[in-house]
């Protein structure tokens, strides 16, 4: 990859960021913690109405190959309701395009938005086989405890990191 740019996500570009959300979940090298997790159900909350609500009320950023205009990673950051902190989510690679570096920049991206220079404290969710890339960026278990976190969907690590 010689380069890359970055914009704001459109509601043009749902499908090409399902599609690049598709591929990263469905390769063997991500590892979801639980058993019980289904890869299929997760990605079918990828719905309408949670891109409305990303592409609406959420900083959600793109970025994308320069020569080809490949779309090869995506992220979002939004306000949580105590105002003191934020969520980044979405943040995925398109796994033909790992080890660039490329997750590292859309998080500094994320991390350099206005929503989290507003706030005190980045939060998010991790999968087992993105644990150590976030603890390379500075995220820690809150209160140094391991704890997963389970939704409707399947089972993630929370992970913080103060500013």
């Amino acid at each position: 990859v010689t380069g890359t740019y970055c914009r704001r996500m459109k509601t043009s570009d749902v499908p090409a960021v399902k599609e690049l959300i598709s591929k990263a979940v469905a390769d063997e090298k991500v590892q979801f913690i639980h058993e019980d997790f289904e890869k299929e159900d997760w990605l079918n909350a990828y719905d309408p109405e949670y891109f409305a609500d990303v592409t609406e009320h959420y900083h959600a950023y793109l970025m994308f190959e320069d020569k080809t205009d490949a779309l090869v990673a995506s992220g979002y950051i939004k306000l949580n309701d105590d105002g003191k902190s934020a969520y980044i989510g979405m943040l995925f690679t398109d796994p033909a395009y790992r080890h660039l570096k490329l997750g590292t920049k859309m998080l500094e991206i994320l991390e350099n938005d206005p929503y989290a220079l507003e706030t005190k404290k980045i939060v998010l969710d991790s999968s087992m086989s993105a644990y150590r890339f976030y603890q390379k960026m500075g995220y820690k278990l809150p209160n140094d405890e391991f704890e997963m976190m389970k939704d409707d969907i399947g089972y993630a690590i929370t992970l913080e990191k103060n500013l």
